[in-house]
């Protein structure tokens, strides 16, 4: 028997973060595709990241993201097109 919530039930996708000039930080938001709202986010990243790995996703569900790029006050100033991808 398998624990509910456990390690197997979850997924993971890896993104590869844009390199934005003038960019201190990283943001990047996410939700399950066809949901109107993104409804998670990881803040902060630092800029010299190249790729994150977003955990704790359903396994083989369709996720959409995008980045937004944050200046060194911490505005964000640049945002990408959202991106498609499923976990895995």
């Amino acid at each position: 028997m398998q624990a509910v919530g456990s390690k197997q039930n979850f997924g993971q996708a890896k993104i590869k973060l844009p390199r934005v000039l003038g960019a201190s930080t990283y943001n990047i938001y996410y939700k399950e595709s066809g949901n109107k709202k993104y409804e998670h986010a990881i803040r902060t990243l630092p800029a010299n990241v190249e790729n994150y790995t977003i955990g704790f996703l359903k396994k083989g569900v369709a996720y959409s993201y995008a980045i937004s790029a944050l200046d060194r006050s911490g505005k964000e100033f640049s945002f990408s097109k959202p991106t498609n991808l499923l976990s895995r």
